[in-house]
């Protein structure tokens, strides 16, 4: 047995919320994308390999992390 509910909320301010969130999360792949993935310099397009898909980078410099003190 399954039981589904729907919510629905018809409140600006939690339309608003939702769609700030949305922008966020869309840039936090955006530079997740530049992170992980090569970019040409100079027009910050992705670099695709023989069959379009985008090419992991070979290095990662990451400041911060596993850092002696």
């Amino acid at each position: 047995m399954n039981i589904t509910y729907e919510v629905v909320a018809d409140v600006p301010e939690l339309q608003k919320l939702t769609a700030e969130f949305g922008k966020i999360g869309s840039n936090l792949n955006q530079i997740m994308d530049y992170m992980l993935f090569q970019h040409d310099e100079f027009t910050m397009k992705p670099v695709l390999d023989e069959n379009g898909r985008m090419m992991l980078r070979e290095e990662y410099y990451i400041d911060g992390i596993n850092r002696e003190s």
